[in-house]
């Protein structure tokens, strides 16, 4: 093979991995829509009244459109769902916005509830995208789409109950040498409106003084009801520690509803090791070396 042929083979082949890549590649960034979410309660037949906003990040004009699906949660997770019931019905249609490169625009919106809203809590996600709802095209093809989460409690009969279901540390140790020291915390909901369960958790020590202390979800991670999810803490600090702690934590939910639940865990830094071997070494030894030095004064002074 000459070595003009061996390199329009490597042209060839570049040229093909490119092609393949931008059919494949998502494009970044197509589209920012916020804030990230709302958080409503009504009463059955209100009407909500909210606005977000919608910006181009392309260097492009775009055409975006809007769709809603309604979303649960298993383990943690969002799982979208296209039923046209339920809160996904009671968003009034949104026309679509032609945006120029970097533009953004205001976008008002309403939500109608009916007479018979189911009270508890109701959850759906606006999806804005440059594909048009239910337009078929190639066989491959790539949607980017961003999207504002909709969480609503609908007043009437609350069943309020949830749970801490765990407490450990991660991979369920009990010895660490330093900070940070990282928990988790599984919580469930088996209620009929969404959660927020907010709180401390807190290290004591063997006579029960406080010696850290640190929030638990601060800004308000949402769990569904019937479902579950690992809040995940982290302690933190330069602080020293040494010995036994007991790990409390502290979750309120509901109407101030307590849930607390707490595990051992033992702090002993490796330098702190080394220096209480380093002193049980020198209590031994001292007494034995004194003893011989003594020993040998006492042989000297008598030759001379």
């Amino acid at each position: 093979m000459t070595r003009n042929k061996r390199r329009f083979i490597y042209l060839f082949l570049i040229l093909c991995a490119s092609a393949i890549g931008l059919v494949l590649l998502p494009e970044a960034q197509a589209v920012t829509v916020g804030p990230v979410k709302f958080e409503f309660s009504a009463d059955p037949g209100d009407t909500i009244r909210n606005e977000m906003f919608v910006q181009n990040e392309k260097d492009m004009t775009q055409i975006f459109h809007s769709s809603f699906q309604q979303f649960t949660e298993e383990d943690g997770n969002k799982v979208f769902n296209s039923e046209k019931g339920d809160i996904a019905s009671w968003i009034e249609p949104l026309a679509s916005v032609t945006l120029a490169p970097g533009a953004q625009k205001i976008i008002p919106f309403i939500i109608n509830l009916p007479k018979d809203a189911s009270p508890g809590g109701h959850f759906a996600v606006i999806w804005w995208s440059s594909s048009a709802p239910g337009k078929t095209g190639q066989q491959l093809s790539i949607v980017t789409r961003a999207g504002v989460l909709v969480y609503l409690r609908v007043s009437g009969e609350i069943h309020t109950k949830a749970g801490i279901v765990s407490f450990e540390t991660e991979g369920n140790r009990i010895f660490f040498s330093k900070l940070p020291i990282h928990f988790n915390v599984l919580f469930k909901n088996e209620g009929n409106a969404y959660e927020k369960p907010q709180g401390t958790l807190i290290f004591y020590n063997i006579f029960g003084g406080e010696s850290i202390k640190v929030k638990v979800n601060e800004f308000g991670s949402q769990v569904l009801p019937r479902s579950q999810k690992i809040l995940a803490v982290e302690v933190a600090g330069d602080r020293f520690l040494l010995g036994p702690y007991r790990a409390v934590i502290d979750l309120t939910y509901g109407d101030n509803i307590h849930l607390k639940a707490s595990k051992w865990i033992w702090l002993v830094p490796l330098k702190a090791i080394i220096w209480i071997i380093a002193i049980i070494i020198l209590l031994i030894c001292a007494p034995f070396c004194l003893k011989k030095y003594n020993r040998w004064i006492i042989k000297r002074h008598t030759r001379n």
